[in-house]
């Protein structure tokens, strides 16, 4: 699956904007973030992976311009690891153009989630 490009909520009253990609690799889903002051000023790179373990759940909702998909973790810690304040979930907001891909980047997500669910009570 390919990388899928996503912003974040702007972050300090839209001064700091916060890209990034997602992706899945064996056994995370990865989370390449660049927060920046001003778009250029002050770059702040970080790698977040997440087991799908650690998340309760994973959605995904249309918009008109953009499409956003929801992360609800586990525990706050998490998000706490993710640039920007984030009120129970991780909201990535992906442009239309990358709606496929977004609906089999979730499905895949819930997939893994499902099965590390099933692995547990084996």
């Amino acid at each position: 699956m390919s990388p899928l490009p996503f912003t974040l909520p702007d972050i300090d009253m839209g001064f700091t904007e916060v890209k990034g990609v997602a992706y899945l690799d064996d056994e995370f889903l990865t989370l390449e973030v660049e927060a920046a002051l001003f778009g250029e000023i002050s770059k702040e790179d970080r790698i977040v992976k997440i087991e799908p373990t650690a998340l309760r759940s994973i959605h995904f909702e249309t918009g008109l311009l953009k499409d956003k998909i929801h992360i609800i973790p586990k525990t706050r810690e998490l998000l706490d690891t993710v640039p920007g304040k984030h009120l129970g979930e991780l909201c990535l907001k992906v442009w239309r153009k990358h709606r496929m891909t977004s609906r089999e980047f979730v499905f895949e997500v819930n997939h893994r989630i499902t099965v590390g669910k099933s692995a547990r009570h084996e």
